[in-house]
C-alpha cells in the first residue's frame, strides 16, 4: 500500500503570492496534476481568500504513476513557485530502507526547497496507527 497526504500553500515569492506570474505558474501546474486518478487519489488547486491550495491524496495499491508525479510537482513548484510552503507526507508498505522501514516520509517545501524530514507523530505507524 502507498499513502499521500499533503497540502501545499501556492506562490510566486515570499513577499507576494501574485507577482504578475501566477496564473501562468497555475497553468503549468496543471498538467502535472492531470495524472492524478480520481478512484484513488486526488490532487486539486483551490482558491482561498484570495491565494491557492493544492491538496494531494491518495491511497494506492503499490506507488506507480502518482508516486512519481508527487516528486514533478514539488519539483515544479521549487522551481517555478519559490514561495510556496507546505507538507508532504508519504508512505509505502514495500520500503525496505532500514530509515523509512515503517515510518511515514515528510517532505517540507519552503523557499524553492524540498527537504525531507523524519515524522514524530504517526511513525513508527506500527504500534502507532496499526497492529
Amino acid at each position: 500500500m502507498y499513502e499521500f497526504h499533503g497540502w501545499l500553500s501556492l506562490s510566486e515569492s515570499t513577499e507576494e503570492s501574485d507577482v504578475g506570474g501566477l496564473d501562468s505558474a497555475l497553468a503549468g501546474l496543471r498538467p502535472l496534476l492531470d495524472g492524478f486518478e480520481p478512484h484513488r487519489s486526488r490532487a486539486d488547486v483551490t482558491p482561498l481568500n484570495g491565494e491557492y491550495v493544492l491538496r494531494l491524496d491518495g491511497l494506492l495499491n503499490r506507488a506507480v504513476d502518482e508516486a512519481r508525479a508527487l516528486d514533478d510537482v514539488l519539483a515544479y513548484l521549487a522551481a517555478r513557485l519559490p514561495g510556496s510552503w507546505g507538507l508532504l507526507y508519504d508512505r509505502d508498505d514495500a520500503w525496505r530502507e532500514r530509515e523509512l522501514a515503517g515510518r511515514f516520509r515528510v517532505r517540507v517545501l519552503a523557499r524553492g526547497v524540498v527537504t525531507v524530514r523524519d515524522d514524530p507523530f504517526l511513525s513508527p505507524w506500527q504500534p502507532t496507527i496499526e497492529d
